[in-house]
Formats: structure tokens, C-alpha cells, sequence
């Protein structure tokens, strides 16, 4: 009889050990492409209409977090930095999918990435790592001038 108590901590931390999911990718871009960080997230009993919020952040060394990107009820957010170069698709979140479309990658770009989806499911989070090559032109050199 003494175990039910103990029995259900334990079931409740396997159960948000669960729901609190962090998973980490990495991509690299030269300078002027395009990427998509990823970041998916269960859907499995999801309703059709569930509100879903989405957080894209980049950590500074300096400051607080960088908002680079937000979803929520029907209203978008963007840092100035990113503003007009970054896109999510309300429509994939249905199946799951919050990914950050990123154009015209610039070499300040390069560094973490956090993803927050909030859902009736619970939170998840997930980190990509972005790195910046930057196109340098070849360099000709005149032996022995």
C-alpha cells in the first residue's frame, strides 16, 4: 500500500520527462542563401483547431534571448534583425511542423537557435545550430613580382 504514492512520482516524472522533449540539429549556409531550422513537435490527439505557440529565440552573451520569430493567436512577431527574412507556416503546425524559414542568411546570423511550440500537448523545445561560411573571393598571386 506504501508504494501508490511513490508509484505515481515516479509516473509523473517519466510523464514530463515526456512532454519536456529537447532534441538539438545543425546546419551550415553561406552567406545570401536560404535555410529552414527545423523544429517539429507530437501532434498525436492534437485538435484540428488547438492553439499552438510558437517561439524562436537566439541566445545573446551579452543580453537576454533574441526574439527572432513568434506565432501566437493569429499574431506574428519578428526582430527587427530578421524582420522580412524570416517565415513559419501556421498551416504546417497541424502536422506538426514549426520550422523557420530564413532567407538571406548573413554571417551575424551564425549561432544557436531555440524553438518553443506550446500546445495542448505540452511544451517542446528544440536547438539548431546555425554556422555562417562567408564567400571570400579566390585570391591570385604573382610568384617571384
Amino acid at each position: 500500500m506504501g508504494t501508490g504514492p511513490a508509484l505515481s512520482l515516479h509516473s509523473l516524472a517519466l510523464w514530463t520527462l515526456y512532454r519536456v522533449i529537447m532534441s538539438q540539429s545543425s546546419i551550415t549556409a553561406q552567406c545570401g542563401e536560404d535555410v529552414t531550422l527545423s523544429c517539429t513537435f507530437p501532434t498525436l490527439g492534437l485538435a484540428a483547431n488547438q492553439q499552438v505557440n510558437v517561439t524562436w529565440k537566439k541566445p545573446r552573451a551579452d543580453g537576454p534571448d533574441l526574439l527572432v520569430h513568434s506565432y501566437s493567436l493569429g499574431m506574428e512577431k519578428q526582430s527587427e534583425a530578421y524582420r522580412g527574412r524570416t517565415q513559419l507556416d501556421p498551416e504546417g503546425f497541424a502536422k506538426g511542423d514549426a520550422s523557420l524559414r530564413l532567407r538571406d542568411v548573413h554571417i551575424q546570423d551564425e549561432g544557436s537557435y531555440s524553438c518553443f511550440v506550446n500546445s495542448e500537448l505540452g511544451p517542446r523545445s528544440e536547438e539548431t545550430s546555425l554556422t555562417v561560411l562567408s564567400m571570400t573571393p579566390p585570391t591570385m598571386g604573382f610568384a617571384g613580382l
